[in-house]
């Protein structure tokens, strides 16, 4: 249903009998509405960032609150300037009263208030910085989302409500989109830019709506006596104007991408120099406990998170945070705490069982942050002690992860840590446990893991009657029967534990996760280690340096009186990634054929998170391999991403050229067929003069029109003729009392077409052909 309007011949006053440099109070309830209703669609694009919708709540809360004072505010004509500064306080007030119990009667966003409130959000801010997506919900997150849709919500309120910019508005809509389009393996979801769409969209109606209010009273078609009744109201202006938007926000970063880089803050290649202490071009990296590592692995995989020097000769993995629970189909660490948990001191032991004896061989670390923002510490395996750690930190008794206190994290951390080199021998694996007895919590843990798992680790391990033996056995089947690859969606669920079963193809995370499950169900207590491997050695040959694709998952497994011990399932990959190093204990063919020694060497025994201590191995003879990191020829690049999308915009184009030439191709066949009226060809004489330029004039006679044509292009003989008996048909046929015949009508239309065409240059007829002016529409004369 179309409207049209009558402009009013002086300015228009508002009802209110305000003077008409003032936006009328009619117009403030539906722009408010459309703000908020615009607003909460486009954060729908979040959705797929946090594990949980809970956040919504909060979200919902403060955009209401902001458009109801923004909305409040430009009613009772409050200056343009203050209305962003109220909405503000608004925010703050909403955030107080949603996340803050003790504020001043609830909602009063004291300095005490602030101050806690601030807490929150530094929290929430650290959880973003160290969980890949999507994240867990906290309190934190959720406040962190309500600050910035808030925020947006202002920004696109003062727009479009106050400045009557909606296309402007729509920018802020887009940023948000924006976020998840950058950080998601996949990039957004399809509905999402759909609900950014719609919320611009209606930005847009509402503000055409309000002014064609404002000059009048909307008239519906029925109303109107003419057949061309220009569109109004919700006419196609607002659906053009918005498309052309969407379309602009599309093609722009592909066309620009280096522009989007710059903009955004990324880059392919380089990363923060050793000893800088900056975060990189990159920017901050977390690494996920619950390892979700694709995405430093391929999205930022040479972004530098940390340097360090030390006196060993080759360095020891980086363990981070063990990850112990196996519930919900899904690895996790246990829920670490302040309570009962021992601090971290400058030179204190972190745990008794953890001094090195007499003959062990000490090695000292120098560690400094680059890009790392982390609430868990990585250390060195083996580690005896930590010194100059700044902050407060606690040791798991547990599991030895290290994990910070409130306000403290890696951010710019520096440490000194001893740790002892060595590991267990094969000898000493062997004896640990000769026949494997499961215990309750062995039982238990195999319970839930999954039966496709379980049955191929029995088929695996058939005639091995060791722990040790059963470990070689499923270490050794994924390295020859598996590939790397980053190629295959970050998930530990049953599903896709058993779906990389089946496809034998994946990265770190599915390799940890599945060989631990399988250990379990034979009754082998096995967990998941997240950490960096030792990294690559500088040019300077004493810097090691840590980037993201050195981040890396590893299965240990516990032996009795030599704790956990680490173990390598995953298979040698493209040279591209992290350095990955098997252990030789557990090299294949190092199983003593002797009979093995009765018990362990009192030397041995576990440390920190996933220390080994001892000094029985050989690690001249570890060799580092290159291949945790994104595979060659398995994951699409980012700039065949780009290339696609530029063949595809390629494609769209050429396609949309296309059609205003189909459209004329279709009219003009229709016109000139062998049913068609005398008006039809007037009407396609007359469009062939204006796309061709020419001047033509709807208050001139059919005769005059076709004598202009004649004398200005100068046609003669049979065309000229042909001209004017088309001319006079049509005259014969708007005012002679009998129709006249059309017999021949066509034939003429088409030669002077003819001739129009060959009297203008190439440039001309292209545009003619791709841009027919005929298609547009023209106001009444």
């Amino acid at each position: 249903m179309t409207t049209v309007l009558s402009r009013p011949s002086s300015a228009p006053t508002p009802p209110s009998g305000q003077p008409s440099t003032l936006a009328p109070r009619g117009g403030v309830l539906g722009p408010s509405i459309a703000t908020a209703i615009a607003v909460l669609l486009t954060s729908w694009s979040l959705a797929p960032l946090v594990d949980t919708g809970g956040w919504l709540g909060a979200t919902m809360l403060v955009v209401l609150v902001v458009t109801v004072v923004g909305g409040v505010a430009t009613w009772a004509r409050v200056p343009v300037f203050l209305i962003p500064i109220l909405q503000a306080l608004a925010l703050f007030s909403a955030l107080v009263g949603r996340f803050v119990p003790d504020a001043p009667l609830g909602i009063v966003p004291s300095p005490d208030a602030l101050t806690s409130l601030r807490a929150t959000l530094a929290d929430g801010m650290t959880s973003v910085d160290q969980f890949a997506p999507p994240i867990p919900l906290s309190e934190g997150v959720s406040a962190v989302i309500a600050l910035g849709l808030g925020c947006v919500a202002i920004v696109v309120f003062v727009l479009s409500v106050n400045l009557r910019m909606p296309v402007a508005a729509g920018a802020g809509l887009v940023a948000v989109y924006v976020v998840p389009s950058l950080v998601l393996d996949d990039g957004s979801p399809w509905w999402a830019f759909t609900a950014v769409a719609l919320g611009w969209m209606v930005l847009l109606v509402s503000d055409e709506r309000v002014g064609l209010v404002t000059w009048g009273r909307l008239l519906r078609r029925a109303d109107t006596s003419g057949p061309r009744s220009p569109l109004a109201g919700l006419s196609s202006g607002a659906f053009r104007l918005g498309g052309l938007a969407v379309v602009v926000s599309i093609l722009l970063p592909i066309l620009v991408p280096s522009l989007a880089d710059a903009v955004l803050g990324r880059s392919d290649t380089g990363s923060g120099a050793p000893g800088t202490g900056g975060a990189g071009p990159l920017g901050a990296v977390g690494l996920d406990p619950f390892v979700s590592l694709r995405r430093d692995l391929v999205s930022q995989p040479d972004t530098v998170v940390l340097h360090y020097t030390t006196t060993a000769t080759t360095p020891t993995y980086l363990p981070t945070v063990v990850l112990e629970d196996y519930a919900n189909e899904r690895w996790q660490a246990r829920a670490f705490s302040t309570d009962g948990s021992a601090q971290v001191q400058d030179g204190l032991p972190v745990s008794p069982s953890t001094v090195p004896s007499a003959t062990a061989t000490v090695r000292h670390y120098t560690m400094t942050v680059d890009a790392l923002v982390n609430k868990y510490l990585p250390v060195p395996e083996g580690l005896t002690s930590l010194s100059s750690l700044p902050g407060d930190w606690f040791i798991d008794g547990g599991s030895g992860t290290i994990f910070a206190g409130p306000g403290t994290s890696t951010r710019g951390a520096s440490w000194q840590a001893d740790a002892v080199e060595g590991t267990p021998s094969p000898a000493q694996l062997q004896a640990a446990q000769a026949v494997t007895a499961p215990d309750n919590e062995a039982a238990r843990n195999a319970s839930v893991v999954p039966p496709a798992l379980a049955t191929t680790a029995q088929q695996v391990t058939a005639g091995k009657t060791t722990n040790y033996e059963r470990a070689l056995a499923l270490q050794q089947w994924f390295l020859d029967n598996f590939t790397y690859s980053t190629d295959v969606k970050s998930d530990q669920s049953a599903s896709y534990l058993e779906q990389f079963l089946n496809d034998r193809k994946g990265y770190c995370q599915q390799f940890a996760a599945t060989m631990a499950l399988m250990a379990r169900s034979l009754g082998i207590p096995a967990r998941v280690v997240v950490g960096y491997t030792q990294g690559s050695l500088s040019s300077d040959s004493h810097t090691w340096v840590v980037k993201a694709k050195d981040a890396h998952a590893w299965p240990e497994l516990s032996f009795p009186g030599l704790g956990w011990v680490r173990f390598e399932p995953t298979p040698r990959g493209a040279a591209q990634g992290g350095t990955v190093s098997i252990p030789t204990y557990a090299t294949p063919g190092v199983v003593p054929t002797g009979t093995p020694s009765s018990q362990p060497s009192s030397s041995s025994s576990s440390t920190g998170p996933g220390g080994k201590l001892g000094t029985l191995t050989e690690r001249e003879n570890r060799g580092a391999v290159p291949f945790d990191g994104p595979a060659v020829d398995t994951a699409t690049t980012p700039d065949q991403w780009r290339l696609r999308g530029l063949v595809a915009l390629v494609l769209v184009v050429l396609a949309g050229l296309a059609v205003p030439a189909v459209r004329r191709l279709l009219r003009r066949r229709r016109r000139l067929s062998a049913t068609a009226g005398v008006e039809d060809a007037w009407d396609e004489l007359r469009d062939t003069a204006r796309d061709l330029g020419l001047p033509w004039s709807d208050s001139l006679t059919p005769r005059q029109a076709v004598a202009s044509v004649i004398t200005r292009e100068r046609l003669q003989g049979k065309v000229a003729e042909a001209a004017t008996r088309v001319g006079r048909t049509t005259e014969r046929a708007r005012y002679a009392p009998t129709p006249p015949s059309t017999q021949g009508l066509s034939e003429d239309v088409s030669a002077v077409r003819t001739a129009l065409l060959d009297r203008v240059d190439r440039p001309t007829r292209i545009r003619a052909l791709l841009l027919p002016a005929s298609l547009r529409r023209r106001p009444p004369e």
